[in-house]
């Protein structure tokens, strides 16, 4: 009588932090020089106009793309082009010529934020 024994494929762990998950799939990607917000940007005027009197009313400068208030410290600081419909990557900053689109460095509040990807933001200052 002869016995059959079933075998467990093989699998192997690998166990990575967030920081070097984000780095491994950089180093495989290619970084355009532009991130388009479109999607991010709140387009309701009213709900932008609403948010950007309250941060202005609290002494506070309002996030790029939604208007909201953003504290000294907190946020990320981003640079846009082309009327906030493009965000310009951090490694370009220090190279890029102006074409006339440029709209400067601005804030971004730490819930937009989440949404931009690494290459297009730095912490805020």
């Amino acid at each position: 009588m002869n016995k059959t024994t079933t075998r467990k494929p093989m699998t192997t762990t690998i166990k990575m932090t967030k920081a070097q998950m984000t780095a491994s799939v950089q180093t495989e990607q290619t970084i355009n020089r532009f991130f388009d917000t479109d999607d991010l940007i709140v387009v309701n005027s009213k709900a932008r106009q609403r948010n950007e009197e309250r941060a202005y009313s609290a002494d506070l400068e309002p996030c790029y793309l939604c208007g909201k208030g953003v504290a000294e410290g907190k946020g990320w600081d981003v640079r846009g082009h082309g009327s906030r419909s493009y965000l310009l990557a951090v490694s370009e900053w220090a190279t890029y010529v102006d074409d006339g689109s440029d709209m400067g460095i601005g804030k971004v509040g730490p819930e937009c934020g989440k949404k931009i990807p690494a290459p297009y933001k730095r912490k805020g200052e």
